[in-house]
């Protein structure tokens, strides 16, 4: 089954790119990924459509939903703003 994913900055949070694939995709030392929830999608789409460029993590996944990301450690770091 595809399944997309976020591809997010380690750096500053921002989503770079969503990436659909059968299994998550690696983790790298200047990325994470996170798996990307159809309203998390939603969101970015609707950010991105309204003409924004940078969109974190953070303004499109709710907090209560980040034990279901993939690399889960990072991106709890990202959601709390201790990245």
């Amino acid at each position: 089954m595809i399944t997309a994913y976020f591809v997010v900055s380690r750096d500053s949070g921002n989503i770079i790119r969503i990436t659909r694939r059968e299994s998550p995709p690696d983790d790298t030392p200047t990325v994470f990924n996170v798996l990307a929830l159809t309203s998390s999608q939603m969101r970015y789409e609707s950010l991105y459509a309204d003409g924004e460029d940078l969109i974190s993590l953070r303004s499109v996944t709710p907090l209560n939903n980040a034990w279901t990301l993939t690399g889960a450690d990072a991106a709890q770091e990202c959601l709390t703003g201790n990245a």
